[in-house]
């Protein structure tokens, strides 16, 4: 399986979190990251805007998708829960 990130993330006005694409054996889906996920990912620099909390924690952000897609899981939307079962 071929999983790939691209550098195309957009701020979900609806919601505050971030949007951003996947592709998975050259098919496209989008992933999304809620706000509170974006906070808690590094509660110090809660004050970042989304923008920077994504780009600054983006690697753990897709190792999460990349595991929520190996294991079938086609929610891909990334939570608090999924953050603090990281054990960051």
């Amino acid at each position: 399986m071929r999983i790939e990130f691209p550098n195309k993330e957009v701020v979900n006005s609806a919601t505050g979190g971030i949007n951003f694409p996947v592709i998975v054996d050259d098919n496209q889906v989008t992933c999304r990251v809620s706000k509170e996920a974006l906070e808690d990912i590094d509660p110090e620099n809660r004050i970042n805007s989304v923008e920077q909390q994504f780009s600054e924690n983006r690697t753990i952000l897709e190792d999460i998708v990349r595991k929520k897609i190996e294991n079938a899981d086609e929610d891909l939307f990334i939570t608090s829960s999924d953050i603090s079962s990281k054990n960051i």
